[in-house]
């Protein structure tokens, strides 16, 4: 073995050259076993999807409503209500693999049935699917623009289009439940406010954040998209994503070749 090291150390390319046969018997094997991969190994088909943000306005700071000469209570009472929270799109992005909707997703009609198709425990264990769906379904920016790729792989080409449709669906009503709950909350809140104010400037400012939270809710009474719109519906690649023969092909090759070399120069050894 040291003489075959020193060998390489000091003539590298003579000694390569010399074991070419054993690299290109490598590499042969190399290309016949991606072609066996190729043939043995089931498609994937990637499904994908393009969605942005909603084109409804998710809500204006309530402290925007408040005169500039008001009470400290009431500044107060309206920074309760005016709680800073994450926009719609980024809090649909998290839910989208998330526990919440990994639930609902075993409690769908339309797909619940259809879980054990993606691993063994999907169908039963909430935490099980989440975590799949977070090591499967992948979401990117497309390039600098506020829009992002949804997309997944997997065996069965309509599968991954329903599911992608089915996250989108349940994510989507998962925040417009919230947003519901938490406006009604606020409308409630602020028309128990109205009773209890007389200062004509203050009742002004309740009357306007009331109006906004009315708005605010007859926009999530409206059917369709709420917190991301669907820009491109989920569509299938029109070839499959693995085993790719491109990539395949060249990597064994060189493994093979490199695999083939390593043992022509360890027989080499005296």
């Amino acid at each position: 073995m040291n003489a075959v090291l020193d060998d390489l150390q000091h003539r590298p390319w003579s000694t390569l050259w010399s074991r070419r046969k054993s690299g290109l018997y490598g590499m042969l094997a190399g290309v016949a076993l991606a072609f066996l991969l190729i043939l043995i190994v089931p498609e994937k088909w990637e499904a994908r999807m393009v969605v942005g943000p909603s084109s409804h306005n998710a809500g204006a700071d309530l402290s925007a409503f408040m005169p500039q000469a008001t009470s400290p209570a009431l500044q107060y009472l309206m920074q309760r209500v005016s709680n800073i929270t994450a926009s719609d799109f980024s809090v649909y992005e998290t839910l989208l693999t998330g526990p919440r909707v990994a639930g609902a997703l075993q409690r769908d009609e339309a797909f619940k049935n259809r879980l054990g198709e993606l691993c063994r425990n999907c169908a039963a264990d909430p935490a099980s699917l989440s975590e799949w769906l977070g090591r499967h379904v992948r979401v990117r920016q497309v390039g600098a623009t506020k829009l992002h790729r949804i997309t997944v792989a997997l065996h069965d080409k309509k599968l991954g289009s329903d599911l992608l449709r089915a996250l989108h669906r349940l994510a989507d009503e998962t925040i417009r439940t919230d947003q519901r709950i938490r406006t009604d909350q606020r409308i409630a809140f602020l028309r128990e406010q109205l009773s209890l104010v007389s200062n004509p400037d203050h009742r002004d400012a309740l009357v306007g954040l009331l109006k906004e939270q009315e708005r605010t809710r007859m926009m999530v009474g409206i059917d369709g998209d709420f917190a991301a719109e669907t820009i491109d519906p989920p569509s299938i690649l029109p070839r499959p994503v693995s085993p790719d023969p491109m990539l395949l092909i060249p990597v064994l090759a060189i493994l093979g070749a490199c695999g083939g070399l390593g043992w022509g120069l360890y027989r080499r050894q005296p």
